[in-house]
């Protein structure tokens, strides 16, 4: 099983069932649909709280170039498609969506994948 943290504003909308799907670096070991998830706010502290043990349904691979274009699975996305991957993601848009990998990782944020539970 896999253990995923997030980030505390997204634990509202985890616990909701309106964030289902979460974009990271990919890892050494692949995920594969039909693998189990466990998804937690501030892991590895007392302050630990699991938020959902889910199961994979896809993965694909994701990136976001200098440009502040995203791609899923090589083809770009149009801002209409990242608006709507911004609200998936528990973001309000698009903007705030791209711009928040920005701030975290730079760009361009490459070798990640969006798995969705």
């Amino acid at each position: 099983m896999r253990h995923y943290n997030f980030d505390d504003q997204f634990e509202g909308p985890v616990l909701s069932g309106r964030k289902r799907s979460t974009i990271r670096r990919r890892r050494k070991q692949l995920l594969a649909k039909g693998q189990q998830l466990s998804l937690h706010v501030r892991l590895r502290t007392a302050q630990s709280k699991r938020l959902l043990v889910t199961t994979v349904k896809s993965v694909e691979a994701f990136s976001i170039n200098k440009d502040y274009v995203p791609f899923l699975s090589g083809t770009p996305l149009t801002l209409l498609e990242t608006h709507k991957l911004a609200i998936d993601e528990g973001f309000n848009n698009a903007w705030e969506f791209v711009e928040y990998f920005a701030q975290k990782y730079g760009l361009p944020f490459s070798d990640a994948e969006l798995i969705r539970w």
